[in-house]
């Protein structure tokens, strides 16, 4: 999904205009982590430890302005950025 499908569809679902020059969306290679399909047992905790990793990847690629995620890796946000300001 590109740039632009993304914003598009946020106009669309949620009557939100985005500025693209604005945005910046990393996209992450190990998403399949954070999908129930990857974790038939025990599905939440995966799921959890996979949002941290992930988190970890967007971390090495960029240091966010404005984190929309999921709860679980804010810490690891909130932990870093400390270190890093």
């Amino acid at each position: 999904m590109t740039k632009q499908q993304i914003i598009a569809q946020v106009e669309a679902r949620f009557d939100i205009s985005l500025d693209p020059k604005y945005l910046h969306f990393v996209f992450l290679k190990k998403r399949r982590l954070v999908e129930d399909a990857t974790w038939p047992r025990f599905t939440l905790l995966g799921q959890s430890l996979g949002s941290m990793i992930l988190a970890w990847e967007a971390l090495a690629q960029v240091i966010p302005d404005l984190y929309i995620g999921r709860p679980t890796c804010l810490r690891c946000f909130r932990t870093i950025g400390a270190h890093i300001t």
